[in-house]
């Protein structure tokens, strides 16, 4: 398919927006709508000259008249009134997920990252890498940017790489996984675990969409030896080429001598060092995922040292927000109990005489309700752990506010034997209860975490930071 004029309802998505440059570099026209609301992604869409509407109207489609729409499943997904009004009169509509297919088929190498955890840090990684490697990439990843790259982007047609969603295009009306869309040669998938409990109901569903991902591979399938889980996948997979990597000794790439240093790690991958910016062993395993990629496609081992060092991190993911003497903000991605817990390690191997608070927005009522007691023990390992409103999704239909609320957390918590997680109601109180931490402790590390919009709250935290110094 082919087309001139591309309209994104709901375009302030990062994986939209990150779509919406895209078209915009191959010569697209581009314009789209969302809600009035302030998004993450806003000044990526006026950097380029996006153009995109307030509120959803059919009068938005007759006024740009597009020959393809594009939509996800938020914002009432296919029901929404302006994919509707498009279907209606005859004009090309399709998912986020098909037009990303439709994106991968112009270039020659195909690579997708997947995984329930890591997968933004490492196709970041990855399309960071084979920039500074003067390779031909184009590359759609999980945020708006990292280092000084935007998050989409495209310098040639030889690499793609794509950040690949398990997350279904359109629940509850369709349950199919975005990836399942894709049709890579290499696919990287980083682990295997629980998320999504609107689309997943159980683990089984979500080893048979990753099952299906791998059967769409073409080629090669890059993995992580050490998940008992997708180490089982993999191996009954019926795929060409099957490259591992790991801690366990039998991986193709072996992980080992692992240290934190001051300002990242330092390990060995085959007996080659490494340094990365990064901090935490998750880290060590996303960036040698990288490495297993790039040594397959054939780049030197000095060379990938080289690139991968000057990496800082995606943003939203351990990323350093504020930094005043000995107190410390950081922002971060993580909504599900292992990145929980996965960061609060990483902070503590970081700065291990600092006290570490964690400011933590739950992401939907389901998945708060599925993993309560999860949270609740990935929580509590933080010094204190304050706990906000819990943030619905655009693509969350069933809420069960009645039910559930950031306070189930903290019963849960107590209930457990934890008195160091604390639900709060809003910023106010929130400020109020900092202010007493950081007028008693010398040394503090604050991370905000979640997927939804707690990254607003840094604009007052840093205030009151100034005003307590």
């Amino acid at each position: 398919m082919d087309f001139n004029t591309v309209y994104f309802v709901g375009i302030k998505g990062v994986a939209m927006s990150g779509l919406a440059v895209l078209s915009r570099k191959l010569g697209k026209k581009v314009s789209g709508s969302d809600v009035d609301k302030l998004f993450i992604t806003d000044t990526l869409l006026k950097k380029h000259n996006i153009h995109y509407f307030s509120g959803f109207s059919p009068q938005h489609i007759k006024e740009v008249n597009p020959d393809l729409v594009v939509f996800t499943g938020a914002n009432g997904g296919i029901n929404n009134i302006e994919v509707k009004f498009a279907i209606s009169h005859n004009i090309v509509t399709v998912h986020q997920a098909e037009y990303i297919s439709y994106l991968e088929s112009n270039f020659k190498h195909r690579i997708a990252v997947s995984g329930c955890h890591g997968k933004t840090t490492t196709s970041s990684l990855l399309a960071y890498c084979l920039l500074k490697l003067n390779a031909k990439v184009g590359y759609l990843t999980g945020s708006p940017k990292f280092n000084n790259f935007p998050g989409a982007d495209i310098v040639g047609k030889e690499f793609w790489v794509v950040e690949a969603d398990e997350y279904a295009i359109s629940p509850p009306l369709d349950l199919r996984p975005k990836f399942s869309f894709l049709n890579p040669e290499t696919s990287v998938i980083l682990n295997l675990d629980r998320d999504h409990p609107d689309v997943y109901k159980s683990f089984s569903d979500v080893k048979k969409a990753y099952l299906s991902f791998i059967n769409n591979t073409t080629k090669n399938i890059v993995f992580w030896r050490d998940d008992k889980n997708l180490n089982q996948l993999v191996t009954g997979a019926p795929i060409k080429s099957k490259i591992s990597y790991g801690l366990d000794p039998s991986s193709d790439f072996r992980v080992s001598n692992v240290k934190h240093l001051s300002e990242g790690m330092e390990f060995d991958v085959n007996k080659q060092k490494f340094k990365i910016s990064l901090s935490g062993v998750k880290n060590v395993l996303n960036a040698t995922a990288v490495i297993s990629v790039l040594r397959h496609y054939g780049f030197r081992y000095e060379d990938i040292k080289n690139a991968i060092l000057g990496f800082k991190g995606a943003k939203r993911r351990f990323e350093k927000v504020y930094a005043n003497n000995d107190l410390f903000l950081y922002d971060d991605y993580g909504h599900h109990p292992e990145e929980i817990k996965a960061t609060i390690q990483a902070a503590q191997n970081k700065f291990k005489d600092f006290k570490l608070i964690v400011i933590f927005q739950p992401h939907t009522y389901s998945r708060t309700k599925e993993f309560l007691g999860d949270f609740a023990l990935s929580l509590s390992k933080a010094n204190t752990s304050f706990v906000m409103p819990i943030f619905a999704s655009a693509r969350e239909t069933n809420v069960d506010e009645d039910k559930i609320s950031n306070l189930s957390i903290e019963k849960k918590a107590q209930e457990l034997g934890f008195n160091n997680v604390l639900a709060l109601q809003n910023a106010k109180q929130l400020l109020t209860h900092l202010r007493g931490l950081i007028n008693t402790h010398a040394k503090i590390v604050i991370i905000t975490m979640g997927a939804g919009d707690v990254y607003t709250l840094h604009t007052k935290i840093i205030k009151l930071i100034k005003q307590n110094a």
